[in-house]
């Protein structure tokens, strides 16, 4: 078990240097310091405007930080592929 925990750990490690990682990670720091986005969005969560989310969804740092997510959850998707390989290829899946 302890190996176990350490191959996670070794690929959470792997994960976190990956370049879709940190570009996300950066995109979303551009994002959080946009003041301009922020004030839209806090404006946004008070008084929700159709015109104000178009402002916000339209915003280049908004529209980074998505494309940026996307990538991320592509990648988990494909890490989610290789597991369910591993487990059947393992016996590991349920109610076997």
């Amino acid at each position: 078990m302890e190996e176990l925990i350490e191959k996670l750990e070794q690929l959470k490690l792997a994960i976190s240097k990956e370049k879709v990682v940190l570009d996300f990670l950066e995109a979303k720091n551009d994002a959080l310091n946009d003041t301009l986005l922020m004030d839209e969005i806090k404006e946004y969560k008070r008084y929700p405007k159709e015109s104000l989310k178009k402002e916000i969804i339209v915003s280049p740092s908004f529209l980074r930080y998505k494309e940026k997510e996307n990538e991320v959850l592509f990648l988990i998707l494909k890490i989610n592929e290789s597991f369910k390989v591993v487990n059947s290829s393992f016996g590991c899946g349920r109610g076997k």
